[in-house]
């Protein structure tokens, strides 16, 4: 394996290298001086500064956790209601619901999905949820005292009102 062109450079530039360092060091004196020859310069007419006192180290967090706990501080039961907290404020006033209307909560329950019969003899039936209901029976707590197959209504009696309830759910009371 000879060498090339390449290998030749590089061999020279790390030949010129070498004598580079080797004539710094050995020929050439630098001006840095060492340090057995460096002394400092004191001034015998300036005090001496002290140093500051060392201040103490801080407690560690285990001491300061132990000082912590060895105190009996009272400590309020943040759970309580005092009365900086909780103003003497009086009760609101409860409001007694009123009962709701007997006919509104009929039409609620009472979904007319059918009328059959009818007419002038009133006989016939409601279909309602899908249970037949004949005039003259209770459903709810209302009798169907009618029913009319043209007008598509049932008519019943709640606590003396008629309520006619309409198939399509359009409900009305007289």
């Amino acid at each position: 394996m000879g060498l090339n062109r390449e290998r030749k450079l590089f061999a020279s530039v790390l030949a010129l290298a070498a004598a580079g360092l080797a004539l710094d060091r050995f020929v050439l004196e630098s001006g840095v001086t060492s340090p057995a020859s460096a002394s400092a310069a004191t001034d015998p007419a300036a005090p001496v500064p002290k140093p500051a006192p060392k201040e103490p180290a801080p407690p560690s967090l285990a001491q300061r956790l132990r000082d912590a706990g060895a105190r009996d501080a009272p400590h309020a039961d943040i759970f309580s209601a005092t009365p900086p907290w909780l103003a003497a404020t009086p009760e609101p006033a409860r409001a007694t619901p009123a009962e709701p209307d007997p006919v509104e909560q009929f039409l609620r329950v009472a979904r007319v999905t059918k009328v059959v019969g009818g007419g002038p003899n009133r006989s016939g039936a409601a279909l309602i949820d899908g249970r037949p209901v004949y005039v003259g029976k209770n459903y709810a707590g209302a009798t169907l005292t009618a029913v009319d197959r043209d007008a598509g209504t049932a008519t019943f009696l709640l606590n003396g009102r008629e309520v006619v309830v309409r198939v399509d759910g359009d409900d009305s009371t007289r």
